[in-house]
């Protein structure tokens, strides 16, 4: 997990290089909706008509969300 976030610094860090902010803005915002979709796509219980995002989840982009926020 600690990699993955990394790795997400390290490409919002390439967006504010090569970008203008406002564009740099949209990236980290298509970032964080990708991941909300991803935890979005499933769901729990029987055939996926739990709750869509599990508590894991919700912590994970909550990480995620820090760290576009940071930049």
């Amino acid at each position: 997990m600690e990699d993955s976030l990394e790795k997400l610094k390290a490409a919002v860090a390439i967006a504010h290089l090569k970008a203008i902010p406002k564009e740099a803005k949209q990236y980290r915002e298509f970032l964080y909706e990708i991941a909300t979709q991803i935890a979005n796509a499933s769901g729990e219980g029987l055939f996926g008509t739990g709750q869509k995002i599990s508590q894991k989840e919700a912590i994970v982009l909550d990480r995620i969300k820090v760290v576009l926020d940071e930049n």
